[in-house]
């Protein structure tokens, strides 16, 4: 087996991201299958950069500072998301056609009969496995130090950070696509032959026993399942099923004059596939009703993908565009070089990353203050040389610092142990605080957000403008108790849109992580406006706010069992609508402990 490794360049950085990326345990992200874990949106065709391969591309991850990305020459390439530098790559035994996994400081690839886990930071293989010959693997997935993942002989859960088995279940096959994780359950779509059916397996991740199957007409494609509220959802041929996710039991089921032509996708709290009369149709969940439907631009089957409200969809005539679903319209296209391919994309960080043909763009200014961009065009020209060679990163101007004391305490006025985050300039630092003090050093004359957590207390994040600048921050945390609500107002949306702003996230990302730590915590999440529009409106608007920040932290990996979003829009007030200081209290969120 070849396991021949290049390393180019070795990235040293001093801080983290201004959000760690989420890991992407699943096909597309998660299991809502969106391309996309921290709903910022791509909002422009800017081109920041584009990398040309020897050889065509396929699925492209972002993970903190990299981009990882499968060729056809056989390799993964790890790039720079700030230069397109080629940090390292990496040959293997097969070209890695499937989507990557990151997971934690692993990625993880599935490459002919070989899985493969990489150390992200050196650029070297951990361990790999071949499974059998000509066994074809699944795109495999990752939670809580485990990988599964399916081959036609077997399926298998094996430890991530060593390959040992774990279990291993000889009866279930698994054919494409990528296993899916519930509730402690495993979902994934098999064949039969016997009978020639597709089957739909739910399987223990404990022990990987098969809990429930349930059959249904043999399709030439082999779709992912889409697990949200305690329901299965898979199409199959012409036809969307949905099941119990409990039990097996099919709950309704939706035909089409058409055939499926592409996973089922889960955002805004709808379903979206595409079919073969060349429309994206929009489903209810609840009962499979069609809600809409849109031009899918001359696709019977594209990669789209979804952020926020806003769908990217490529076609094969070199096109690819941004859709509005709330106004209608599309509001930015793309143009490429290439024609009858289909391309691959993923998001983060309000960056679109789409490669196709031998081109990975980087497109969409984004959230990555990173300077100038290498190439400063709208669109591709053909002719490039492929690049096999590091690029000098952009040099970063001195900057002036200055170190402010944190004081944190209980609602008792009892200092407390915990930690304090700082987010400037999208970067991230992280401190300790001990006996309720801690001194942080952040740059001069610019504002920053912090966000301190202890354990059994809720959450508090701060916007500190420069001009509110103290040699002292004092910050209180309150108890985390039953029925009692917490607000923030830093939860912030884009204009009449559910679509969240960048500057949401520390808050939310150190939410994910107060969830993570404290896996009884169940709660409640409410949106809220200002009586501005009409009261219909206003309650519409902070549902579907509510349901964005119940999405962002199930795709950052909380059970939606644990969640439960509603709007009130402007019935709740907090203070008077009056004024616009008043009104700007009134616009926010809420989450309240349920146990």
């Amino acid at each position: 087996m070849k396991k021949r490794i290049s390393i180019l360049l070795i990235l040293t950085i001093c801080f983290l991201p201004a959000i760690l990326s989420a890991n992407w345990p699943m096909y597309m992200g998660n299991h809502y299958l969106t391309g996309n874990n921290d709903e910022i949106v791509p909002d422009s065709d800017y081109l920041n950069w584009k990398f040309v391969a020897p050889a065509m591309l396929f699925y492209a991850v972002p993970h903190n500072e990299y981009i990882f990305v499968g060729c056809l020459d056989k390799y993964i390439y790890a790039l720079s998301k700030r230069s397109m530098t080629i940090a390292w790559k990496i040959e293997l035994d097969a070209p890695p056609i499937k989507s990557p996994v990151t997971y934690k400081n692993y990625l993880l690839v599935a490459a002919g009969d070989y899985i493969y886990t990489i150390d992200i930071r050196k650029g070297q293989i951990l361990w790999s496995r071949k499974e059998g010959i000509s066994v074809q693997l699944s795109v495999p997935m990752v939670l809580d130090n485990i990988v599964y993942y399916g081959s036609r002989q077997f399926f298998y859960a094996r430890h991530v950070h060593n390959g040992h088995l774990i279990w291993k279940n000889d009866t279930v096959k698994i054919y494409g696509g990528t296993p899916i994780y519930w509730n402690k359950r495993i979902f994934f779509v098999s064949k039969n032959f016997k009978t020639f059916k597709s089957e739909l397996f739910c399987l223990s991740a404990t022990n990987g026993l098969v809990l429930w199957k349930s059959s249904m007409p043999s399709d030439p494609n082999i779709f992912t399942p889409v697990v949200y509220d305690g329901k299965a959802y898979v199409g199959s041929v012409d036809k969307l099923y949905c099941y119990d996710a409990l039990n097996g039991q099919l709950i309704w089921e939706q035909g089409f004059q058409s055939t499926i032509a592409s996973h089922t996708v889960f955002a805004n709290d709808k379903l979206y596939m595409s079919l073969s009369d060349k429309k994206i149709y929009c489903l209810n969940p609840l009962n499979g009703k069609i809600l809409d439907k849109f031009n899918n631009f001359n696709e019977s089957g594209a990669h789209f993908i979804i952020v926020g409200e806003t769908l990217y969809i490529p076609d094969q005539e070199g096109m690819l565009y941004a859709y509005n679903e709330n106004i209608k319209k599309v509001i930015w296209k793309f143009k490429t070089p290439f024609t009858k391919r289909r391309g691959f994309m993923s998001s983060e960080d309000g960056r679109l990353y789409f490669s196709t043909g031998n081109h990975l763009y980087s497109i969409s200014v984004g959230n990555l203050p990173y300077g100038e961009p290498l190439i400063a065009s709208s669109s591709a020209t053909e002719g490039e040389k492929p690049i096999d060679s590091p690029k000098e990163s952009p040099q970063e101007k001195p900057v002036e610092k200055e170190k402010i004391t944190v004081n944190l305490k209980g609602d008792n006025d009892q200092p407390l142990d915990g930690y304090v985050r700082v987010d400037q300039d999208n970067k991230t630092q992280n401190y300790p605080v001990s006996q309720g003090k801690r001194e942080i050093e952040v740059e001069k004359d610019k504002g920053f957000t912090i966000t301190a957590s202890a354990k059994d207390h809720f959450i508090k994040s701060m916007d500190i403008k420069p001009d509110d600048k103290k040699k002292s921050i004092d910050i209180t945390l309150d108890r985390i108790e039953t029925e009692k609500s917490y607000v923030f107002h830093n939860i912030q949306f884009n204009y009449n849109s559910a679509e969240l702003l960048a500057s949401s996230l520390p808050t939310l990302q150190s939410l994910v992580e107060m969830l993570k730590n404290d896996t009884a915590l169940r709660i409640e999440i409410s949106g809220h406006t200002d009586s501005t529009g009409s009261d219909d409106y206003n309650l519409k608007l902070s549902e579907r706010r509510a349901e964005k920040v119940k999405e962002y932290l199930v795709k950052n990996g909380i059970d939606e069992i644990r969640l439960r979003s509603i709007g009130y829009g402007e019935k709740k007030p907090i203070d008077t609508n009056d004024t616009e200081e008043g009104r700007i209290k009134n616009r926010r969120t809420e989450f309240k402990i349920l146990k």
